[in-house]
């Protein structure tokens, strides 16, 4: 893929909010998958408003071997990730509620040639959402991509002497952010819908089983229509194992973290249903749902 990114117009999805289609016995469906009896899955409780839905999400294509079930606990703390080089400069986008995961596709190298990545080389590819767009660059240049992408220069407020003044620690920093060389990166349409499921073995076994599992049952769900329309991989730690199958669905369309869709206790059984009312319909399966539902009712 050689073409850079034409840069579009999205416009916001009507989400529906939707009654689970198929009544599944989820302690049933769980028993019919081997968990240690020491990492449950919490059948219990509510799952609306049980996940913090970020305003960024980064998604990074190129962590080390790109083998999910060799990836270390917290990939912030392994060197040589994107993500262990964004943590030295944290504090230039810690006013955001930015996620940082690495993903992995089926067939990931495919992808990762469709993007021209460079094999050998410390080239990175992340998915960059809300913004909707691939961008290729070199990790040695992560300041730079986190100046053009994340961050945003404080605004001082207006004094308003009725307001309680709170201190707080503010960046002391002065950054030219038109200084940045565009020509570092490389932008590119993703041009497709993404479906995730979390398979982070070594962050936690919950994810790890379900993981392959769903991602299975997504591809062959998936290649009787979709197939040639939707990314479908695993994605490392999002929170909340403890309701694993956890699965995201970012559509093409994604144009702010409302249509970030994160789902919850997710068995082969809902697979079908998830194609049909949410990926084809745009329909949010409340039963399943972990963002914040209020944000999707008619008021």
């Amino acid at each position: 893929m050689n073409r850079l990114l034409l840069h579009k117009r999205y416009y916001s999805i009507p989400w529906k909010l939707i009654d689970n289609v198929t009544k599944l016995d989820r302690a049933r469906a769980c028993s019919c998958i081997k968990f240690p009896q020491d990492a449950p899955i919490d059948l219990s409780g509510d799952l609306n408003y049980t996940s913090a839905i970020p305003s960024k999400h980064i998604m990074c294509l190129t962590t080390k071997d790109n083998k999910m079930e060799e990836f270390n606990s917290k990939i912030e703390d392994w060197k040589g990730t994107l993500a262990f080089e964004m943590q030295k400069f944290k504090k230039l986008y810690q006013d955001q509620r930015v996620s940082i995961s690495s993903i992995v596709f089926e067939n990931h190298q495919k992808i990762l040639k469709r993007f021209s990545l460079k094999e050998g080389s410390d080239q990175q590819l992340v998915f960059l959402y809300p913004d909707n767009i691939a961008i290729r660059f070199n990790l040695r240049n992560t300041y730079e991509f986190i100046i053009k992408y994340l961050y945003k220069e404080q605004i001082q407020d207006v004094y308003n002497p009725f307001k309680p003044q709170i201190k707080e620690k503010k960046l002391n920093i002065s950054i030219d952010i038109n200084s940045i060389d565009s020509n570092l990166f490389q932008e590119f349409e993703i041009g497709k819908d993404l479906v995730l499921t979390c398979g982070h073995a070594k962050r936690d076994i919950r994810c790890g089983i379900m993981g392959p599992i769903l991602q299975n049952e997504f591809t062959s769900r998936l290649k009787k229509d979709y197939i040639n329309s939707v990314y479908n991989g695993q994605i490392t730690h999002i929170g909340g194992h403890k309701y694993a199958g956890n699965v995201l669905y970012y559509p093409k369309e994604t144009s702010s973290p409302k249509d970030f869709i994160w789902y919850g206790r997710v068995f082969p059984e809902d697979v079908d249903d998830i194609i049909k009312e949410t990926v084809v319909n745009k329909k949010i399966i409340k039963e399943l749902f972990r963002g914040p539902i209020g944000n999707y009712m008619k008021h």
